[in-house]
């Protein structure tokens, strides 16, 4: 029997396969070598005698399904089994797992499903690609989606992304970076290294402080920070009422104390115009 699956398991090595059945050979344990057949996408282990989920499971990143129906598992590796941001069915019916731990781990998977979305989207990429938008809940980026340096449109409002990368300084060609709808308060200086950036988006985040070196980048035409958590701003736009190259900067929806935020939903020529005394056409 043993025999059985071990050649099963090497025909599936050999020949790629997303999936893989081994239900029905009253195995006690997940052969190790399974934990090496990184390609799967679904597993199906039922009627068999396994107890224990070990925390390899994780090595099966690209894992959508995992059929554990009727062994004899008491616990699941909540910790592993987080990290198969795919995964989006694992079946645990007559088991011996508490319903509480099952609840906890559709709630895991839940949580992972926008994760899942994002990775399968940079999947989609290649080498030529210019542009990534994503609008979702994650809370990082992988290191992987910054290895295409050729993005020059790069839009990501995720709800819960709390840093930025220090790896965004890979993308040399940018020029349209959007993080709005996120929980930011900072920029990484690798950010002011790019050099051809044009157009940024920071809305909806929480800044308590404008990043001044923005102001110093030297292709950079349009910066938006509407509706954070900002207090000071008459100095910055000073200078970029001096900067002939920004054509828009808008600081709506802010806490500011040095300037009537509402003006700014007048539009960036209106401030130029009627508190600047500057021709829109100058």
């Amino acid at each position: 029997m043993i025999k059985e699956v071990e050649k099963i398991i090497f025909e599936n090595s050999n020949s790629k396969e997303e999936a893989l059945n081994l239900s029905g050979f009253n195995l006690e344990e997940i052969p190790c070598s399974v934990f090496e057949l990184v390609h799967l996408k679904e597993l199906k282990l039922m009627h068999n005698k396994i107890k224990v989920i070990p925390d390899d499971i994780a090595k099966l990143k690209n894992l959508s399904h995992l059929y554990l129906y009727n062994n004899k598992i008491s616990e699941v590796p909540i910790k592993a089994i987080k990290k198969l941001y795919l995964l989006q069915c694992i079946d645990l019916a007559e088991n011996l797992v508490d319903l509480k731990i099952v609840k906890k781990i559709y709630k895991e998977i839940d949580k992972n499903r926008d994760y899942g979305k994002f990775l399968s989207k940079i999947e989609e990429l290649n080498e030529n690609s210019t542009h990534f938008w994503f609008h979702g809940h994650i809370n990082k980026i992988p290191k992987k989606l910054f290895e295409y340096n050729n993005l020059e449109d790069l839009s990501i409002n995720a709800h819960k992304l709390k840093k930025i990368p220090k790896k965004i300084g890979n993308l040399s060609n940018l020029k349209r970076l959007s993080f709005g709808y996120n929980k930011l308060n900072v920029i990484p200086k690798e950010i002011f290294q790019i050099e051809s950036l044009e157009e940024v988006n920071f809305d909806n985040n929480e800044f308590v402080c404008f990043p001044e070196q923005l102001l110093e980048m030297p292709n950079l035409k349009s910066i938006s920070f509407n509706s954070n958590k900002i207090v000071q701003i008459r100095k910055y736009l000073n200078i970029a009422i001096k900067n002939k190259s920004i054509r828009y900067f808008s600081f709506g929806d802010n806490p500011l104390k040095d300037f009537n935020s509402d003006l700014f939903r007048g539009g960036y020529d209106y401030i130029k115009e009627y508190v600047y005394g500057i021709s829109v056409e100058s």
